[in-house]
């Protein structure tokens, strides 16, 4: 089983910083659907740019509990 979970994506309904691209999650699902992760299994893929990573676990809560 494996997941990817899209952080914020360049489409109509928003603009801010620098968003992703529907094409670079794309690619991504394009490599996930491929014969080349081989090994990878049972996991999430997180693709935000990088957001959570340099979110404070205080932020993270405050932002799972406002959705």
């Amino acid at each position: 089983m494996l997941s990817v979970s899209p952080g914020s994506f360049d489409t109509p309904m928003g603009a801010l910083k620098r968003f992703g691209t529907p094409s670079e999650i794309a690619e991504l699902l394009a490599f996930c659907a491929s014969d080349k992760p081989g090994y990878l299994t049972g996991t999430d893929i997180l693709c935000d740019g990088g957001v959570m990573a340099g979110m404070t676990p205080l932020a993270a809560m405050r932002l799972a509990r406002s959705h």
